[in-house]
């Protein structure tokens, strides 16, 4: 194996190492924003008892009932379980059954937990000032206890809501290997055109050699028969 073979063993490696992470990493992102969507597509389903993710169901918070400890817009984590498990002072989703969010999960703090003939139930009320205490809340309309909530990610599947931004995620994901194989082409055909020149050129210094020395066979032997 000659060191010109040697030199390319290494470049055309590097080549496929590159174009193997471009592609791992697009795909990441895709599988990324796929795991989102299913995220935003759980968490903005309030109307009725959200989607249920390993135990675990999300909700972007709508009102400001809970303003001082969890605010609109932030997303929180619900661990499903049943009424029995809530305690006083815990935070609470349930399906609301009157008022303006009626039929839909409303996130409030506990205040209380009994039994009537009907079964185990909880009362509940916002943290904000002034607001008032809920309809006690029984099993049929209780979804579970808030784990964590967060703004950031709350933020993410605003985000990720909006049709025009997946608009965006995916034409950077088929963008970039395009992107990268229209370089490679561009690379590839530049160095064509520059190896096509340095023959033509090597070519034409040759054929202008045969004519020089062609010439001189003819001047000398004009001159030998001279």
């Amino acid at each position: 194996m000659d060191s010109c073979e040697k030199r390319k063993q290494p470049q055309s490696k590097r080549k496929k190492n590159a174009s193997s992470i471009i592609t791992g990493i697009c795909i990441l992102f895709l599988v990324l924003s796929l795991v989102l969507l299913i995220l935003c597509l759980v968490a903005q389903k309030n109307d009725n008892r959200s989607v249920e993710l390993f135990g675990y169901s999300f909700s972007v918070v709508e009102t400001d009932s809970m303003t001082g400890e969890i605010e609109v817009g932030e997303l929180i984590t619900v661990k499903v379980c049943s009424i029995e498990k809530a305690e006083v002072g815990a935070n609470a989703v349930f399906i609301a059954k009157s008022g303006q969010v009626k039929g839909r999960q409303v996130v409030h703090k506990v205040i209380k937990v009994d039994c009537d003939e009907e079964g185990n139930y909880i009362v509940t009320q916002g943290v904000k000032e002034g607001a008032p205490i809920d309809d006690p809340v029984y099993a049929e309309n209780f979804v579970g206890i808030v784990v964590r909530h967060s703004v950031f990610w709350g933020k993410v599947v605003k985000f990720f809501g909006m049709p025009v931004n997946w608009i965006l995620i995916f034409a950077i994901v088929i963008g970039i290997p395009l992107i990268y194989t229209l370089i490679k082409m561009i690379i590839k055909f530049g160095k064509e055109v520059k190896k096509e020149k340095t023959e033509n050129s090597a070519a034409e210094r040759e054929r202008l050699k045969q004519q020089l020395l062609e010439e001189y066979r003819r001047s000398k032997n004009k001159e030998d028969r001279e």
